[in-house]
């Protein structure tokens, strides 16, 4: 648990358990050291501006398809190529051991990826584990851009299982981060003014056939 409490106070982390806990959400302001999170943002960037993202998709199988009436981002898989994203990836391990010591999930993965929004794009409400039917079990949104006002847009927006009750607005703050429980919080992201850089992660619990 070391590098946790290194990326945020060992309060935070109560914090962030009685969340997950008590209303399915949780948020942590200055999870990572300004140093990695700008690594990680110029990682981003540099990807998008060298045309080494994909335009995001939605729905699984034969339902797979690009929508960017409904999802406008472009997103890279970090692999941890890099020093940054091991460092990230690290972390992020811990992060998932400590949640699985305290909340007994049983989550066995992570995979996370670089979401570049550009001016004028969004998501659409959706689901990251729609009744359960994903071994998506935990969500994480890390906020990367150095600076960020509410006059940018690119809100995140949390909603009640009926999807239109605003359960949380979170306007994204330079390295937050935002973790709530896949399977109960439906969630937006607003219009954003300018580009928006984030990491999405997933905590999983994969069976050991499928890893």
């Amino acid at each position: 648990m070391n590098s946790i409490v290194e990326a945020a106070p060992r309060a935070a982390m109560e914090d962030v358990l009685d969340g997950l806990t008590e209303q399915g959400y949780a948020v942590v302001p200055d999870f990572l050291p300004e140093s990695l999170r700008n690594a990680l943002y110029q990682q981003a960037v540099q990807s998008y501006q060298s045309d080494g993202m994909h335009r995001a998709s939605i729905g699984q199988g034969r339902d797979n398809q690009i929508n960017t009436s409904i999802r406008g981002d472009s997103i890279v898989w970090l692999d941890g190529s890099t020093p940054a994203q091991r460092d990230f990836l690290e972390r992020m391990d811990a992060y998932r051991a400590l949640l699985n010591r305290s909340l007994y999930l049983g989550i066995n993965n992570y995979e996370a990826h670089f979401a570049y929004y550009p001016p004028g794009r969004y998501y659409r409400t959706h689901w990251d584990n729609f009744r359960g039917r994903s071994n998506r079990l935990v969500t994480t949104v890390l906020y990367l851009n150095p600076h960020w006002s509410s006059d940018c847009g690119g809100e995140l927006v949390l909603y009640a299982e009926d999807e239109k009750t605003v359960r949380e607005t979170i306007v994204p703050q330079p390295g937050m981060l935002v973790t709530f429980m896949s399977a109960q919080i439906p969630h937006e992201v607003r219009p954003t003014h300018q580009p928006r850089v984030s990491i999405a992660g997933w905590m999983r619990r994969d069976s050991i056939l499928s890893r």
